[in-house]
């Protein structure tokens, strides 16, 4: 982990000599446990390709392709990736892959802020239009 000027640390994927490659970096967490309730996923990530590299991410979460992107070049700003699943237990895949046709490209990505929050259910109150009209009495 390092710091790169975004607000927190990062982790940071690379091919430095090479004219292609590939990475990934996978993690398998719980998200507020099991049960009812709506996981928010975020993450941000910036990507940054020299000598004319292409760049393709792919974000997963439990083998289910969740956001992917083709970058001709470098991103300059951190790009947002956010997405909703139940809760329980996953397995977040982030994936940089590039392509080049020159011998010294190389290629970087850093991600970032990555977060994830179970909310539970709000419980409906039943109401009848009686003790609706009742309340305003």
């Amino acid at each position: 982990m390092f710091t790169n000027g975004n607000p927190a640390p990062g982790a940071r994927l690379w091919d430095n000599v090479n004219d292609a490659g590939s990475a990934t970096l996978t993690q398998t967490f719980n998200c507020g446990g099991t049960g009812d309730g709506l996981c928010f996923l975020s993450l941000e990530y910036i990507a940054d390709t020299t000598y004319g590299s292409n760049m393709a991410v792919t974000v997963t979460l439990d083998n289910v392709v969740m956001y992917s992107a083709n970058h001709n070049g470098g991103v300059t700003a951190f790009t947002p990736v956010e997405f909703s699943v139940p809760c329980g237990q996953h397995t977040l895949g982030i994936s940089a892959a590039s392509t080049s046709t020159s011998l010294f490209s190389n290629w970087m990505m850093v991600v970032d802020n990555d977060t994830a929050s179970c909310i539970p259910p709000v419980s409906a109150d039943g109401s009848t239009w009686s003790s609706l009209k009742a309340t305003y009495r």
